[in-house]
């Protein structure tokens, strides 16, 4: 499955944020120069970043597989099948990263290589969402400053509480969000 456009995948994201009760959700993006394969500056990465309650390293995993949700059939909410999260990264990039944190405990990251799900289906091999590992933001995502609810200037590495999607060479943005200046 696949979103019709960037714009549906991400808002998906954001509908998960809104979900997770956040009460601040950043859309960042990380231009890279041009290249031969690309002619302009452009999107190289992006993050949705929340401030919601967070994920234990174990619902990560299950977040990244497909009907993994904790919501199933609920009624008073969005998501409910455990589709979205998956098919929203998948449909912008092969390779993303599901970054979470619960109130002061430590990050854990999943990393998900859709290439490696594909080289090993080839070889008759099963491949699972691997477990979740203590983690550190990258520090352009972690660097990122906003006022919190209080007015105080904070940076994403102070988070008490967040989960961060981190969306690496987007090769499947729809026309419009490729370059930066119109992302």
């Amino acid at each position: 499955a696949k979103y019709k456009d960037t714009s549906k995948a991400i808002f998906e994201l954001i509908d998960n944020s809104i979900q997770a009760m956040a009460s601040r959700i950043i859309v960042a993006v990380k231009t890279v120069p041009a290249a031969l394969k690309n002619k302009k500056a452009h999107i190289g990465e992006i993050a949705i970043i929340d401030t919601g309650y967070g994920m234990e390293p174990a619902m990560i995993r299950a977040g990244l597989k497909y009907g993994g949700t904790h919501r199933y059939n609920q009624r008073d909410g969005i998501g409910r099948f455990g589709m979205g999260f998956p098919t929203a990264c998948g449909s912008m990039t092969p390779t993303y990263n599901v970054y979470s944190k619960l109130e002061d405990e430590d990050m854990y990251m999943v990393p998900v290589d859709l290439q490696d799900v594909v080289k090993a289906s080839f070889n008759g091999e099963d491949i699972d969402v691997p477990n979740a590992e203590k983690a550190t933001l990258p520090n352009w995502i972690g660097n990122i400053k906003f006022k919190n609810n209080d007015g105080k200037t904070v940076d994403v590495h102070s988070l008490n509480h967040c989960t961060v999607v981190n969306i690496k060479n987007p090769d499947q943005l729809t026309s419009g969000y490729y370059l930066a200046q119109n992302f």
